[in-house]
């Protein structure tokens, strides 16, 4: 949803959104994905994908809740301690 402030078309908006739908999607698989060929290389079991999983949740979730706070207006915790 764009604000009516909002200097951009509504295609530059829409972009963006795809952009960091893709980028967030991305986060979450391919870390799992980079574990699951370190464990066909190293022959070693779930190992390397349990570990890639749960890196690409975590790494997913923070970039999800930094886009949630852009949408409540609040600043990041990063940015405060500035």
């Amino acid at each position: 949803m764009t604000r009516s402030d909002e200097p951009r078309s509504k295609l530059a908006v829409g972009m963006d959104w795809a952009t960091r739908a893709t980028s967030i999607g991305l986060e979450f698989v391919v870390p799992s994905l980079l574990g699951a060929f370190l464990d066909q290389k190293m022959k070693t079991s779930p190992i390397g994908v349990l570990i890639g999983a749960l890196v690409g949740f975590g790494v997913g979730m923070t970039h999800i809740l930094r886009i949630a706070k852009e949408g409540t207006g609040e600043t990041p915790r990063d940015q405060t301690k500035t």
